[in-house]
């Protein structure tokens, strides 16, 4: 007996006609024409009319490679997939447009008011740009971004660092340095193995994984945390810079406790982030270039234009002085 995808499209689509036509006795090759050009037709309608995915399907596929090429945020992409899945799953990808988008929004503004919807919008946007790709959209879906403009941080003060210094113990102290002389991120500094330094080229080496922006890069040690990085070398038995205080052998989750206390010893509001803007700014303000300065933090150029526009007007003539050979004074060509 026939069977399979093809005679079950026929019999849907165009009902058992052989068995109509030999019951009226017409001759069998008009049968075998009609089944010819019903199996074309199921092939025909396979070829070209795709069956459209439902959310819940591509945000799966999505999870699956974040399993083989960024472990480091899996977990943050479970849980934002899972959220989105929960509303969009059993849609089909080609019925959500911009105000299906907005129900979500409303939906989790009225459940958790004041909450942040920028992983929601960044997990979202790849669910419907890997359906664009794969032609089930015929336009890209324009997501509005539903938060408040956030700055990129803003500079620490000398007289606030001294403050945050004074008030914290020699780890956070050695942390807080390491944020800002080589400004790296918190998740890069507290998960960095020894087996990352190159004590010969005095650097340590970030693999494209490690980042968040999906780059590796190479930032050379700064001269004053070299020798401390040699000391706590020597005398450590963990595979990590910053080892776990439960567990050696996994590195230190994060600091948030202590670094609150601090800020509150210190009196100073600021975010942990501050430091790495701190670090550009003062590596844009003291002379380096803005490409050096992109390579060795690892920023977007958009953020990085953030942090040039903020600096002041004393900055600016500064290094517009850098240009000035005395000519232009009319006391240096008097005198």
């Amino acid at each position: 007996m026939e069977c399979g995808p093809v005679y079950a499209f026929r019999c849907r689509t165009f009902g058992d006609v052989p068995s109509a036509l030999a019951l009226h006795g017409h001759v069998p090759v008009l049968a075998w024409i009609w089944k010819w050009v019903s199996d074309f037709a199921a092939v025909f309608a396979g070829a070209f009319f795709r069956p459209t995915p439902l959310f819940e399907s591509l945000a799966g596929e999505i999870l699956e490679e974040k399993k083989l090429r960024a472990k480091n945020t899996l977990v943050a992409a479970k849980v934002q997939l899972t959220r989105l899945s929960d509303h969009f799953g059993k849609m089909r990808v080609h019925r959500i447009t911009e105000r299906d988008w907005a129900r979500y929004v409303a939906v989790r503004r009225e459940k958790a008011p004041g909450c942040r919807l920028f992983d929601d919008r960044k997990y979202m946007r790849q669910v419907l740009l890997r359906a664009y790709n794969q032609g089930f959209l015929k336009r890209k879906i324009r997501l509005w971004i539903p938060d408040r403009p956030s700055s990129a941080g803003r500079e620490i003060t000398d007289h606030e660092l001294k403050r945050l210094f004074l008030a914290a113990g020699p780890e956070l102290s050695f942390q807080m340095e390491i944020a800002l002389k080589m400004g790296l991120r918190l998740r890069e500094m507290l998960g960095l193995r020894w087996s990352q330094i190159d004590w010969t080229r005095r650097s340590v080496r970030l693999s494209a994984d490690e980042t968040k922006t999906r780059r590796g890069r190479e930032v050379p040690i700064n001269p004053d945390l070299l020798d401390r990085f040699s000391k706590r070398f020597a005398g450590s038995r963990s595979p990590y810079v910053f080892p776990s205080p439960a567990d050696p052998l996994k590195p230190q989750h994060d600091n948030k406790a202590t670094w609150r206390t601090v800020k509150r010893k210190a009196e100073v509001r600021a975010r942990w982030h501050d430091f790495r803007h701190t670090c550009a700014t003062l590596m844009l303000r003291r002379g380096a270039s803005v490409s050096a300065t992109r390579r060795l933090l690892g920023m977007s150029e958009k953020v990085l234009r953030e942090i040039y526009e903020h600096l002041d007007l004393d900055d600016l003539r500064r290094a517009n002085a850098v240009m000035s050979d005395g000519r232009a004074d009319p006391e240096a060509q008097q005198g």
